[in-house]
């Protein structure tokens, strides 16, 4: 009986242990799986934005011309570096509006915006018809380039 009763309790441990391992790795691949599904990506990490849902039917904008950002003068004489997230609205026609930034260094605000109002969209498509969509597009600021 002195035997039977560790044994039998490390059996049970691990059970229990196995079934809330089970229970975490499940939790994490949901998880996992509905940040997935609310999010859609475009090339050159051009993204919908969260608050479009993209169904099957839906074809997200495109950037068919992108625009590269002029490196500010300041930032480069201080080798500075950083990404800058812009949020805009394409229409219908594929004009942009409403253009914001959304993340990034404040000295490279102004040539994110510049850059975003060069670059060139087809809008997004439901059933094959044209509407207005969110997108942001991020722009990558590295001194050598």
């Amino acid at each position: 009986m002195k035997r039977t009763l560790p044994i039998l309790l490390a059996m049970s441990m691990t059970a229990i242990l196995c079934g809330a391992v089970a229970a975490a790795q499940q939790s994490l691949a949901d998880a996992a799986r509905e940040a997935r599904d609310s999010r859609a990506e475009t090339h050159s990490s051009d993204t919908v934005s969260p608050g479009n849902p993209v169904p099957g039917d839906l074809r997200p904008v495109r950037v068919i011309q992108r625009a590269e950002p002029l490196f500010p003068p300041e930032a480069k004489a201080k080798r500075m570096s950083g990404t800058v997230a812009v949020e805009a609205i394409v229409d219908k026609q594929g004009n942009l509006a409403n253009a914001r930034v959304v993340t990034g260094p404040k000295i490279f605000w102004d040539s994110a915006l510049s850059a975003i109002k060069s670059c060139k969209f087809e809008p997004a498509r439901l059933k094959d018809q044209p509407v207005e969509q969110t997108v942001r597009v991020r722009f990558d600021f590295r001194p050598g380039d």
